[in-house]
This record gives structure tokens, sequence and C-alpha cells, in this order.
């Protein structure tokens, strides 16, 4: 694998939890932020983080609760986190 290939990779993996909106953001405000020289990719990752919501989110797997009740008030707590409505 060329050394551009791993470059691509490395960056991808590291931008991988941010939404597509906000890294296109990031690359439009690059020129203004590092006018002399393309940013380190620590440096782009933190210049994406500019509102609290623009954090990469650390997801958890839980296991499945078996007892339906359970089941049921758990998705209608992730629903509203997500914005959903119930169903």
């Amino acid at each position: 694998m060329s050394q551009i290939n791993l470059a691509k990779k490395l960056w991808a993996r590291h931008l991988r939890h941010f939404d597509i909106a906000i890294i296109e953001q990031g690359v439009d405000r690059v020129v203004d932020l590092f006018p002399s020289f393309p940013p380190t990719l620590g440096e782009f990752k933190q210049s994406l983080i500019v509102r609290p919501e623009h954090r990469p989110m650390k997801l958890e797997v839980i296991e499945p609760s078996k007892n339906p009740e359970v089941a049921r008030s758990a998705m209608d707590a992730l629903k509203d986190l997500v914005g959903k409505k119930k169903l």
C-alpha cells in the first residue's frame, strides 16, 4: 500500500465519527485557519469541534432485555434521544 493510501486510510478512520456536513465545513475553514500550511490530522480534528454537538459520539453496546416492558421503555428513551416519534 502506498503512503498516500495509508494517509487516506488513517484520516478516514479518525474522521468516520464526524457528520459529513461538519467535515465539509471544516474543509472550507482550513484556508483561513491554516493559511501558510495544511493542518495535521489532529489540528483538523480539533478544528471540527466548534460546538459540543460536533464532538464524535462514543457508542456503547448493551445487551438487549428479554423483558418486553424494559425493552419498550429503553426503546422509548432512545427515540426521545434521537427525536423520533413513538410508534
